[in-house]
């Protein structure tokens, strides 16, 4: 298998059956991590929970000596608009490693991001609030990736966002993500957010749109882009599958709040806040990419995954 798609960005050398047995691995690891949970406690503050951890794991972190990450040269790429993009989606599968490293590569050609805000389905910790959010640090196993803790807590103060950092311990949702931050945005900072979809705020999702816009028009000079950490149809087979992308397909382009129900995803929270922070207005879309699982391994063609890569304006 090759070192990774096109020119640049992060060249996965392992090949993304790698990433794929990491992540699981990571997942039986969390067995014996589970006293972290147990030493949790509340503090004084409510609405706020201590964290046994200073910092979070990744794949990387975890397990460099599988993972080699190599950062190439993009500068040449040419951005198909002059404009920036504001948001879009990518998958949190490291089965669609290739995929998620392409999508990098596209977004990294319009210069440095600040601050990205990550929404993120709870895969684990489902209990706690609807709405959580953490302003610990992420090990992306070559460096750092800090929290925008300024931003953090503007958005906690600004909705009911709760500060459960216990709850993003392990979550793939958002650690799958961070390696490729560090490689292609080095210094950039991240506000995660997880979102339980079970019971969907939509009413909290509004508010922390609202909120988020304020948080851009209030500094000018920083640049902010809201990732939507989401994969689409789940558990089906091709012809469900297919069904469901096509409906999801002609969704995207738009993404109309009132058409979001005929899309199949496990962030219905999270399109549903890009939507309304983009105002209900796409001026730009690209589909970086679709595909998946099946297609990717060959495996499984009756519990399949897909994922679309997106960008907006």
């Amino acid at each position: 298998m090759s070192a990774g798609l096109g020119t640049g960005g992060v060249l996965i050398t392992s090949g993304y059956r790698l990433w794929l047995t990491a992540s699981i691995t990571i997942l039986l690891f969390s067995v014996s991590l589970s006293s972290c949970h147990k030493e949790v406690s509340e503090t004084a503050q409510s609405g706020e929970t201590a964290y046994s951890f200073e910092i979070y794991p990744t794949a990387l972190s975890l397990f460099p000596e599988e993972l080699p990450i190599e950062k190439a040269d993009i500068r040449q790429a040419q951005p198909a608009s002059l404009n920036r993009p504001v948001g879009g989606t990518v998958s949190h599968h490291l089965l669609a490693a290739e995929g998620i490293d392409l999508w990098f590569q596209s977004l990294a050609v319009y210069g440095k991001i600040d601050t990205f805000i990550i929404i993120s389905p709870v895969h684990w910790a489902t209990g706690g609030a609807a709405l959580k959010i953490t302003d610990l640090p992420w090990d992306a196993g070559f460096g750092i990736v800090e929290c925008d803790t300024e931003a953090v807590e503007f958005l906690s103060e600004s909705v009911p966002l709760n500060k459960e950092r216990e709850a993003f311990h392990l979550e793939h949702g958002i650690g799958s993500l961070i390696p490729y931050i560090a490689a292609y945005f080095p210094g950039s900072r991240v506000v995660p957010i997880l979102q339980r979809e079970e019971t969907l705020d939509t009413d909290g999702l509004g508010d922390l749109a609202a909120a988020i816009g304020e948080l851009v028009v209030s500094n000018p000079r920083t640049r902010y882009f809201l990732m939507v950490s989401a994969d689409f149809s789940h558990h089906a087979g091709i012809e469900t599958t297919g069904e469901r992308d096509s409906r999801t397909e002609s969704v995207l382009p738009t993404l109309l709040r009132k058409n979001l129900p005929l899309m199949y995803s496990d962030n219905r929270g999270g399109l549903l806040l890009l939507s309304e922070f983009l105002g209900g207005v796409v001026h730009d879309y690209r589909l970086i990419g679709h595909t998946n699982s099946y297609k990717i391994s060959g495996m499984d063609k009756e519990d399949i995954t897909s994922y679309f890569f997106t960008l907006y304006w």
